[in-house]
């Protein structure tokens, strides 16, 4: 299966983004704010991250990061897929180290 830049996919059942693609091997990153990335074959590639079970949250939800800290979204970043929302102290997280609290 081809899969395209910036596309969350499925790697060892982990939400990952698409870095980079050089026609033979993905550089991939993980979805737990840490940078990590990895190169693997598409092959290794589980699948994609259906859009639907990507979370999104809008500026002034109340969320509980990976962390157990419980935040405001104060702004979001629509063009940087990886990190789109920041929480006080001025981080940016990526949207699956996040859970809405809905009261």
């Amino acid at each position: 299966m081809n899969y395209k830049s910036k596309q969350w996919v499925y790697f060892n059942g982990i939400p990952h983004l698409i870095m980079d693609y050089n026609g033979y091997e993905y550089k991939i990153v993980s979805s737990k704010d840490s940078w990590e990335t990895y190169i693997v074959h598409p092959d290794d590639i589980d699948g994609t991250v259906p859009e639907n079970q990507i979370p999104t949250f809008q500026v002034g939800d109340h969320v509980i990061t990976n962390k157990g800290e419980i935040k405001i979204i104060d702004k979001t970043d629509a063009s940087d897929p990886y990190t789109p929302y920041r929480v006080p102290p001025y981080q940016w997280v990526t949207p699956f180290s996040l859970t809405k609290i809905d009261y």
